[in-house]
């Protein structure tokens, strides 16, 4: 009866199959040779640092995508801001505006001399024959009872049609425009012309107040 040799652990059996010498198989201790396992360790650590870097790309993605996702919440949060700032501030420019006007008739009151009865009337015949689209910035009481004007119409057309409005309204004797100009251009002095362009034109009036004089004539 044959016995059956089992090769010791640790070892390599080897056996002749067609004249070529095949390892044998460790079936308690199965093993790969070293040059497949070197290639496959080498197979694993590649794919590990591919996933690693895969990783890292994702992670590094997400946390520019939640740093745009801040950054355009903030955005809108700067642009709802300034929506509510402008909206502030047209709901209040009407009151500026009215305040300036305000602040005008103020300054007529502050200088017109002791004893002129009719400061009120003049007030609002100065506000009264304003026409439509213009109005006052200043308005100051200089010697000889002359009052300088200083406004802003939307035309020369306007210009005339108020200096016309304060020459026969009664409390001037004499009214003239100092200057007319369109906005950001240079000042022309004298009558306004029509021709010269459509404005907003700004101007200042001199007029001559009749009451400090005592006649109606010119000055």
């Amino acid at each position: 009866m044959n016995r059956v040799r089992w090769p010791s652990e640790g070892r390599r059996s080897r056996r002749q199959r067609g004249g070529l010498v095949v390892p044998a198989f460790n079936l308690l201790q199965p093993a790969l040779p070293a040059r497949r396992a070197r290639v496959v360790a080498i197979a694993v650590a590649l794919l590990v640092l591919v996933s690693l870097v895969d990783l890292a790309m994702v992670l590094a993605w997400t946390g520019i995508t939640l740093h745009n996702d801040g950054t355009e919440r903030q955005i809108l949060a700067l642009q709802d801001d300034e929506a509510r700032w402008r909206a502030e501030a047209a709901r209040y420019a009407p009151s500026i505006q009215e305040r300036a006007e305000l602040t005008a008739r103020l300054e007529i009151l502050q200088s017109l001399p002791p004893g002129y009865v009719a400061s009120d009337a003049l007030l609002r015949h100065l506000s009264a024959t304003l026409p439509p689209g213009s109005s006052l910035t200043s308005a100051n009481l200089a010697e000889e009872g002359r009052v300088v004007l200083s406004g802003v119409a939307p035309s020369y057309q306007a210009v005339e049609q108020y200096a016309r409005s304060l020459q026969r309204g009664g409390f001037f004797a004499y009214v003239r425009v100092a200057t007319a100009a369109e906005t950001g251009s240079e000042a022309v002095a004298g009558e306004a012309g029509s021709s010269l362009g459509s404005g907003p034109v700004s101007f200042q009036f001199e007029g001559w107040l009749k009451e400090m004089f005592g006649h109606d004539g010119g000055v």
